[in-house]
């Protein structure tokens, strides 16, 4: 008997294996086209305002409208994530994604323009938080910070592998091309996922990567009862540092194109391979970094020791390297720089998700995830406007330097309060205000 069950279970575990590393590799291109579809606005930033007549401030608004309703879509989708398929959520989500890049090309005006990014950043703004939760669902605590890296290299990726191929149809075929080129791309990973994917192991007749049944509340728990964990420090301060980390995504990909093409003078070809760089960099730094995260955490079983300590010191020095980016003379070292702070930035996305999802439960996971985007990326909403009137006051070059170097300064102030604050709790137990709202549950 012991024998023939044995058999039986071998290829469950098969089945679950194959399904979680699906689920990863679909949620790693879909990242890899949530974020092409961000950063073709940067890509084509110069000939769209030839076109359109935009100046730099006018601009800045077009970067900040794709955020205006990033974070509030992102924190409500969260919310419906605990109670409805995430499989069905992210379907829905990136249909309209390619409807609204198929619509781009029609626009002839700044209102225009404004229009379709302010409803691709509402498709957007669930995006990250989602897949993380869709992903944790295949994956023991001791394996989150390496999937959840996995997943978020993809936007890493997305700019990196999409800059060649955006930047030719931009400069070859017009800039309204690159858009119909991502709209077929987001087109076909709906109908692939859609067909293909699982929702969760319980879908394959299993228990959760924890050993327990999967948990579904019947409602969501209120409000009120989320407000401990949402104003606890630990949450406060994670969503802080990645407030000020969005900031810095957020002129990556908006003024850092147009940066390098008006200050540093790339031509379109050098462009090619110079936006390119940082996101690779930060793809590889991140799988890196999280994995040896990974390892602290098995060795040490302290999240601080491993995830804390790594993000913030990392925070630092990728703070110190935007600050020489645009501080030196030449502009082969500041793309050295560039790079590397792209690099050293990136694995805080994921570790900063990692930390939040030991801290809570499960059936809470989709909730506080969306309060965490929709706290770090209303930087984007702020950023490229601020930054847009701080170039166009500085008349290019030195305005240019005021906006990053103040981008600078946040990631160091919220680096530090990371460091001195942040104290997760050992792994197997959970906060006080996370063993409260367990007793709220509907």
């Amino acid at each position: 008997m012991a024998l023939r069950g044995e058999h039986s279970i071998q290829p469950a575990r098969r089945s679950l294996t194959f399904y979680k590393w699906s689920a990863i590799a679909f949620l790693f291109f879909l990242g890899v086209i949530n974020f092409a579809d961000k950063t073709i606005i940067g890509f084509a930033a110069v000939p769209i305002m030839k076109d359109l007549g935009l100046n730099h401030e006018q601009f800045g608004l077009v970067g900040s409208a794709f955020f205006w309703f990033f974070s509030i879509s992102g924190l409500v989708v969260g919310r419906l994530s605990d109670r409805f398929r995430t499989k069905t959520l992210l379907a829905g989500m990136a249909s309209v994604w390619a409807a609204t890049q198929f619509v781009t090309v029609f626009i002839a005006s700044l209102p225009q323009l404004v229009a379709t990014r302010v409803v691709l950043g509402a498709a957007e703004g669930p995006s990250y938080n989602l897949s993380i939760h869709a992903v944790a669902k295949w994956l023991p605590q001791s394996q989150r910070g390496l999937g959840f890296s996995l997943v978020t290299i993809g936007g890493a990726l997305g700019p990196a592998l999409a800059a060649p191929v955006l930047i030719y149809f931009i400069y070859h075929f017009g800039w309204r091309s690159a858009f119909i080129f991502l709209g077929i791309i987001g087109t076909v990973w709906v109908l692939a996922w859609t067909a293909l994917s699982k929702e969760s192991p319980a879908s394959l007749g299993l228990p959760s990567p924890e050993g327990t049944p999967e948990q579904r509340p019947t409602q969501s728990i209120a409000w009120r009862h989320l407000m401990p964990a949402i104003f606890s420090r630990d949450f406060i301060l994670i969503a802080l540092a990645g407030f000020a980390s969005y900031w810095g995504l957020a002129l990556m990909i908006v003024w850092v194109p147009p940066y390098l093409e008006e200050v540093r003078h790339l031509t379109h070809a050098q462009a090619q391979t110079y936006e390119a760089l940082p996101w690779l960099a930060g793809a590889l730094a991140s799988l890196l970094f999280c994995y040896l995260a990974d390892v602290l955490f098995r060795k040490t079983q302290s999240s601080r020791k491993s995830r804390v300590y790594m993000m913030g010191l990392l925070g630092l020095c990728s703070a110190t390297c935007w600050y020489l980016f645009v501080s030196v003379p030449g502009t082969g070292l500041a793309v050295v720089f560039l790079v590397i702070a792209s690099a050293l930035g990136s694995p805080g996305y994921p570790l900063g998700n990692a930390i939040v999802s030991d801290m809570i439960l499960p059936e809470h996971r989709g909730t506080m995830l969306g309060v965490l985007l929709a706290v770090a990326t209303s930087a984007g909403l702020i950023a490229p406007a601020v930054s847009g009137s701080l170039i166009q006051a500085g008349a290019g070059q030195s305005g240019y330097a005021h906006a990053f170097m103040l981008m600078a300064a946040l990631n160091v102030v919220a680096s530090i309060a990371f460091l001195i604050g942040v104290r997760p709790p050992k792994p197997g137990t959970l906060p006080e205000y996370a063993r409260r709202m367990a007793g709220h549950d509907g």
